[in-house]
């Protein structure tokens, strides 16, 4: 009978502290979500409140940072506000510490990169993604698009071949035969 109150009494506890973390998850998804709409909608300051909201909620959430990453990301693109970047790497670093073995968090990055003209940091995250997963046919050719951007066109061919080695796509097959046609 003395054994049986405590570890009632654990059991009790267990189920509470599961509840509280169940709740907390959906909160912080929510809070997510919630951010994403708003951004969507054009409410930039509310969208990077919650993003940075729900990074409290959820602090082992990868997704809640590569929300607020993405956000920061899309505004530094657009406004040229270089808090935005560095707040943009922040999170990706955060991200990429609680699940170091994605590669996508590294292409992700490398996309923003290119789209605000910065070659060179794209290449980097673009490479960090490949040597996570160089069997991905997306991240060889998208360095190969970056290198194009470069006017880097042999190098870009030679990627190109390599994705379309390991996915032999259309499009990849295109920008193949675009570039052997040029000189």
């Amino acid at each position: 009978m003395n054994v049986v109150k405590p570890l009632a009494l654990l059991l009790g506890a267990a189920g509470v502290f599961s509840l509280y973390f169940a709740l907390q998850d959906y909160r912080g998804t929510q809070t997510i979500q919630l951010s994403k709409k708003l951004f969507v909608d054009f409410e930039f300051d509310r969208a990077i409140a919650l993003s940075d909201e729900a990074t409290r909620i959820s602090p082992l959430d990868a997704e809640a940072y590569l929300n607020q990453a993405y956000i920061q990301g899309t505004l530094w693109i657009y406004r040229k506000e270089d808090s935005y970047r560095k707040a943009m790497d922040q999170a990706y670093a955060k991200a990429q510490q609680l699940n170091p073995k994605n590669a996508s968090y590294h292409y992700q990055q490398a996309s923003i990169y290119f789209e605000g003209q910065d070659f060179t940091k794209a290449i980097t995250h673009i490479d960090q993604a490949i040597t996570l997963d160089p069997l991905a046919a997306a991240y060889l050719y998208e360095k190969g698009t970056y290198l194009e951007a470069q006017n880097r066109k042999a190098e870009a061919l030679a990627l190109y071949r390599r994705a379309y080695q390991l996915n032999d796509s259309s499009i990849i097959l295109q920008d193949i035969q675009r570039l052997e046609g040029q000189p």
